[in-house]
């Protein structure tokens, strides 16, 4: 039996000064029902659910 699991890793680095504003959760918060931050993709297959539901988050 093979075992999947949804993994995602986004790197991104800004040269920032001292005004920058640092976010906290609730910059990344997703719209009810969207399946991305920003709304436009396709929702994520049955098998793709199962796997993000499979990890706990802390």
């Amino acid at each position: 039996m093979i075992e999947t699991s949804a993994i995602e890793h986004t790197a991104e680095v800004l040269q920032v000064d001292e005004t920058y504003r640092v976010g906290g959760p609730e910059d990344w918060a997703w719209a009810p029902g969207r399946s991305d931050q920003r709304g436009i993709a396709p929702p994520k297959t049955v098998a793709c659910t199962r796997a993000h539901l499979a990890v706990p988050v802390l």
